[in-house]
């Protein structure tokens, strides 16, 4: 049973926010070493598998507790798939947390799954931060959800000797030294990546932006030239190496090999940066804003990734960042002058334009009525004005707004003091 060597003391406390019902009635149990069927079905939740067992009997199992290949799939532990029915306003103690949903015990000891969605952790807040019990967790970083230590997400670009390009995903990458400059990333030696820089001494290091992940996660499909054919990228020569450069990645690092070590199953590469390119208009961005057009993309776990976006002064005391905490509400209001596509397009690159200047939070239309909503960064309400004024929707009588100063409430800022 999933957590059946835990007891209440090992678990959290948390609180139901949202009601749940459990769907299965007879659900799947299953038993370390018991051979299962992976059937095709699909869920909103990310790592988990449908299986049917010796009897039958089908229901979710989190992918990571069994051993797969292809359909057929081998218990890796005990498992039951019960759910738990919850009301708002119960009390649960959380035993186990897989891929969105919770293990849990009720107040009368009955235990199944709830969704993570569906419950806040009680905290106890001694007003210099929270307080919770830690938890074992997996040493296994295949195991590991959440992911501890993520890394960035990155296309290694090589070439062989007969200058055949290969293109790689990684992210086990890291500084290793200030100077020289070194760089270092963990793999295979039987990989082409690996092959290619021992034959030709060089790579390039392109940092991958969240237009890019999707094909980034997949691109493991596919191999050599057909690989960078189906994820749509094209390569450019580099300054200083003869490795290429990913041209749709926006920025680069150029490396020649310093040397290799073998630590356990893993291949590391050191490799000294020669040069680094980045585009243009993020060096000219404020510093606040180089991050967030960087985009940098970070690899989790369960087929998830982060976007490095909110670069945070240190100093995080209000009165020394005035308007940190603000946010500029536009609410889009229609007029009776038709709205075309062109109009709709020039509207469109206007949200593109604040968004690659860091400007725009979030936009969108509403859904129960004529018009919507962006929400902005400016450093006045003048300026936040100006934005508005500059939509071509407003610029064009299309469309009429009303601009709000918000203030936000949040973690950070500890929910304004009153946290």
């Amino acid at each position: 049973m999933s957590g059946a060597s835990s007891s209440k003391q090992d678990g959290w406390r948390a609180r139901v926010t949202a009601s749940y019902r459990a769907a299965y009635t007879n659900p799947i149990h299953i038993r370390k070493g018991e051979k299962l069927e992976v059937q095709p079905k699909e869920t909103e939740y990310t790592g988990w598998i449908w299986c049917v067992n010796g009897t039958g009997k089908g229901g979710w199992v989190p992918e990571r507790y069994v051993e797969r290949a292809g359909n057929v799939a081998v218990a890796l532990r005990d498992y039951e798939a019960t759910e738990l029915s919850v009301q708002i306003g119960d009390e649960i103690v959380v035993l186990e947390a897989e891929s969105g949903w919770l293990w849990c015990v009720a107040s009368d000891g009955s235990e199944g799954w709830i969704p993570t969605g569906n419950t806040v952790p009680i905290t106890l807040n001694n007003h210099k931060g929270v307080a919770m019990k830690k938890v074992a967790f997996p040493i296994n970083k295949k195991e590991w959800a959440p992911s501890l230590i993520p890394g960035p997400l990155t296309l290694i670009s090589t070439c062989n000797r007969a200058k055949e390009p290969n293109v790689a995903p990684k992210s086990w990458l890291q500084m290793a030294a200030f100077e020289p400059p070194t760089l270092m990333f963990s793999g295979s030696k039987q990989n082409t990546t690996e092959k290619n820089i021992l034959e030709t001494g060089c790579f390039a290091v392109n940092l991958v932006d969240s237009s890019m992940a999707a094909k980034t996660y997949g691109c493991i499909e596919w191999f050599g030239r057909d690989r960078i054919g189906k994820m749509g990228i094209t390569l450019s020569p580099a300054g200083k190496i003869g490795a290429p450069l990913v041209d749709q990645c926006r920025a680069h690092l150029e490396c020649v090999l310093r040397s290799t070590k073998e630590v356990g199953g893993g291949f590391v590469v050191f490799g000294e940066i020669v040069a680094a390119l980045v585009r243009e208009d993020i060096l000219a961005a404020p510093p606040e804003d180089k991050y967030r057009l960087l985009d940098q993309v970070v690899f989790l776990e369960n087929g998830l990734y982060a976007r490095v976006r909110d670069a945070c002064p240190v100093q995080a005391a209000k009165d020394e960042l005035p308007g940190r905490w603000t946010r500029y509400v536009i609410t889009l209001i229609r007029t009776d002058k038709p709205m075309t596509e062109a109009l709709v397009r020039r509207h469109v690159t206007h949200l593109k334009d604040l968004d690659r200047r860091g400007r725009l939070v979030l936009c969108g239309p509403f859904q129960d009525h004529k018009g919507g909503m962006a929400i902005v960064r400016a450093d006045s309400l003048d300026e936040a004005g100006a934005i508005a004024e500059a939509d071509p929707f407003v610029k064009e009588g299309a469309e009429t707004y009303e601009l709000r100063a918000w203030e936000l409430s949040c973690e950070e800022n500890n929910h304004m003091g009153m946290g």
